[in-house]
Protein backbone atom coordinates (compact mmCIF):
# COMPACT_ATOMS: atom_id res chain seq x y z
CA UNK A 1 0.00 0.00 0.00
CA UNK A 2 1.74 3.46 -0.97
CA UNK A 3 1.52 5.70 1.63
CA UNK A 4 1.58 9.48 1.90
CA UNK A 5 2.25 12.08 4.32
CA UNK A 6 -1.10 12.10 5.65
CA UNK A 7 -1.02 7.75 5.35
CA UNK A 8 1.60 7.60 7.44
CA UNK A 9 0.77 9.98 9.63
CA UNK A 10 -2.62 9.02 10.13
CA UNK A 11 -2.47 5.24 9.94
CA UNK A 12 -1.13 5.07 13.51
CA UNK A 13 -3.89 7.23 15.13
CA UNK A 14 -6.23 5.06 13.33
CA UNK A 15 -5.57 2.12 14.41
CA UNK A 16 -5.28 3.01 17.83
CA UNK A 17 -8.51 4.37 17.37
CA UNK A 18 -10.25 2.38 15.06
CA UNK A 19 -10.21 -1.15 16.51
CA UNK A 20 -12.95 -0.07 18.48
CA UNK A 21 -15.20 0.52 16.08
CA UNK A 22 -15.87 1.94 12.27
CA UNK A 23 -15.70 5.95 11.62
CA UNK A 24 -18.51 8.04 10.78
CA UNK A 25 -16.77 9.77 7.75
CA UNK A 26 -18.33 13.28 6.32
CA UNK A 27 -22.22 12.40 6.06
CA UNK A 28 -23.30 12.92 2.71
CA UNK A 29 -26.20 15.98 3.86
CA UNK A 30 -26.36 18.90 1.51
CA UNK A 31 -30.14 20.15 3.14
CA UNK A 32 -30.15 22.45 6.35
CA UNK A 33 -32.28 19.76 7.64
CA UNK A 34 -30.72 16.60 6.63
CA UNK A 35 -27.59 18.42 8.17
CA UNK A 36 -29.69 19.30 11.22
CA UNK A 37 -30.71 15.50 11.87
CA UNK A 38 -27.17 14.37 11.07
CA UNK A 39 -25.83 17.22 14.41
CA UNK A 40 -28.87 16.06 16.56
CA UNK A 41 -27.85 11.81 15.65
CA UNK A 42 -24.44 12.82 16.88
CA UNK A 43 -25.66 14.52 19.27
CA UNK A 44 -26.99 11.24 20.44
CA UNK A 45 -30.88 13.76 21.00
CA UNK A 46 -32.78 10.57 19.85
CA UNK A 47 -36.43 12.01 20.38
CA UNK A 48 -35.72 15.57 18.52
CA UNK A 49 -34.22 13.42 15.67
CA UNK A 50 -36.67 11.11 15.77
CA UNK A 51 -39.41 13.73 15.37
CA UNK A 52 -36.96 15.34 12.65
CA UNK A 53 -36.90 11.97 10.80
CA UNK A 54 -40.24 11.59 10.55
CA UNK A 55 -40.75 14.94 8.58
CA UNK A 56 -37.86 14.12 6.70
CA UNK A 57 -39.06 10.92 5.17
CA UNK A 58 -42.69 12.35 4.65
CA UNK A 59 -41.10 14.92 2.61
CA UNK A 60 -37.94 12.90 0.91
CA UNK A 61 -39.23 9.56 1.00
CA UNK A 62 -36.86 9.18 -1.70
CA UNK A 63 -34.07 10.88 -1.20
CA UNK A 64 -30.74 9.42 -0.19
CA UNK A 65 -30.12 11.58 2.38
CA UNK A 66 -33.63 10.27 3.97
CA UNK A 67 -32.23 6.54 3.97
CA UNK A 68 -28.68 7.41 5.22
CA UNK A 69 -29.92 9.44 8.15
CA UNK A 70 -32.37 6.82 8.68
CA UNK A 71 -29.56 4.45 8.79
CA UNK A 72 -27.49 6.04 11.22
CA UNK A 73 -30.27 6.41 13.53
CA UNK A 74 -30.43 3.01 13.52
CA UNK A 75 -27.12 2.19 14.27
CA UNK A 76 -26.72 4.30 16.72
CA UNK A 77 -29.82 2.47 18.55
CA UNK A 78 -27.79 -0.45 17.83
CA UNK A 79 -30.45 -1.78 15.35
CA UNK A 80 -27.53 -3.19 12.62
CA UNK A 81 -30.41 -5.20 10.63
CA UNK A 82 -32.63 -1.61 10.19
CA UNK A 83 -29.53 0.05 9.63
CA UNK A 84 -28.03 -2.07 6.96
CA UNK A 85 -31.38 -2.40 5.24
CA UNK A 86 -31.47 1.64 5.02
CA UNK A 87 -27.57 2.17 3.62
CA UNK A 88 -28.39 -0.58 1.27
CA UNK A 89 -31.03 1.56 -0.22
CA UNK A 90 -29.12 4.87 -0.02
CA UNK A 91 -26.60 2.89 -2.15
CA UNK A 92 -28.57 1.71 -4.62
CA UNK A 93 -29.88 5.56 -5.06
CA UNK A 94 -27.01 7.24 -5.31
CA UNK A 95 -25.47 4.37 -7.12
CA UNK A 96 -28.29 5.36 -9.36
CA UNK A 97 -28.22 8.80 -9.32
CA UNK A 98 -24.59 9.32 -9.87
CA UNK A 99 -23.05 6.39 -11.15
CA UNK A 100 -20.60 4.12 -9.16
CA UNK A 101 -17.44 6.30 -8.83
CA UNK A 102 -19.42 8.88 -7.16
CA UNK A 103 -17.93 10.13 -3.56
CA UNK A 104 -21.48 9.87 -2.58
CA UNK A 105 -21.57 6.15 -3.42
CA UNK A 106 -18.51 5.81 -1.04
CA UNK A 107 -19.63 7.20 1.51
CA UNK A 108 -22.65 4.50 1.44
CA UNK A 109 -20.12 1.32 1.19
CA UNK A 110 -18.40 2.96 4.15
CA UNK A 111 -21.62 3.11 6.03
CA UNK A 112 -22.77 -0.27 4.97
CA UNK A 113 -19.52 -1.31 5.89
CA UNK A 114 -19.38 0.24 9.31
CA UNK A 115 -23.05 -1.90 9.44
CA UNK A 116 -21.39 -5.26 8.91
CA UNK A 117 -18.26 -4.65 11.44
CA UNK A 118 -20.83 -4.33 14.08
CA UNK A 119 -22.48 -7.12 13.20
CA UNK A 120 -19.38 -8.99 13.29
CA UNK A 121 -19.00 -9.65 9.42
CA UNK A 122 -15.82 -8.58 9.07
CA UNK A 123 -15.37 -9.95 5.35
CA UNK A 124 -18.04 -8.35 4.23
CA UNK A 125 -16.97 -5.37 5.77
CA UNK A 126 -13.40 -5.35 4.55
CA UNK A 127 -15.55 -5.63 1.18
CA UNK A 128 -17.48 -2.33 1.46
CA UNK A 129 -14.22 -0.32 2.84
CA UNK A 130 -11.99 -2.02 0.06
CA UNK A 131 -14.25 -0.44 -2.22
CA UNK A 132 -15.11 2.70 -0.44
CA UNK A 133 -11.01 3.13 -0.20
CA UNK A 134 -10.97 2.55 -4.04
CA UNK A 135 -13.55 5.61 -4.81
CA UNK A 136 -12.27 8.11 -2.49
CA UNK A 137 -8.99 7.54 -3.68
CA UNK A 138 -9.90 7.81 -7.12
CA UNK A 139 -12.17 11.06 -7.04
CA UNK A 140 -10.90 12.70 -3.81
CA UNK A 141 -7.38 12.09 -3.78
CA UNK A 142 -5.27 10.75 -1.48
CA UNK A 143 -5.31 13.78 0.79
CA UNK A 144 -8.79 14.22 1.94
CA UNK A 145 -10.00 13.11 5.38
CA UNK A 146 -12.51 10.29 4.53
CA UNK A 147 -8.81 8.31 3.31
CA UNK A 148 -7.86 8.40 6.68
CA UNK A 149 -11.41 7.45 7.98
CA UNK A 150 -11.99 4.57 5.61
CA UNK A 151 -7.73 3.28 6.16
CA UNK A 152 -8.75 3.32 9.79
CA UNK A 153 -12.15 1.39 8.95
CA UNK A 154 -10.51 -0.99 6.91
CA UNK A 155 -7.46 -1.72 9.14
CA UNK A 156 -10.09 -2.35 12.21
CA UNK A 157 -11.91 -4.85 10.05
CA UNK A 158 -8.54 -6.74 8.79
CA UNK A 159 -7.04 -6.90 12.02
CA UNK A 160 -11.11 -8.30 13.14
CA UNK A 161 -10.04 -11.13 10.12
CA UNK A 162 -7.18 -11.81 11.74
CA UNK A 163 -5.08 -10.15 9.04
CA UNK A 164 -2.85 -8.39 10.89
CA UNK A 165 -0.01 -7.43 8.92
CA UNK A 166 -2.57 -6.30 6.32
CA UNK A 167 -4.23 -4.16 9.26
CA UNK A 168 -0.82 -2.51 9.61
CA UNK A 169 -0.66 -1.89 6.33
CA UNK A 170 -3.69 0.54 6.14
Amino acid sequence: VRQSGLRCAATAALLFVAVAAPAHATPPTTSGEAKRIDGLLDAWRFREAETALAALNKAAPTSPETAYLNGYDKFLRGDYDGALAHHARALAIVRQAFGDDHPTVGESENSLGGVHYMRGAYDDAASHFGRALAIWDASLGDDHPDIATVLGNLGAAENERGEVARSIAY
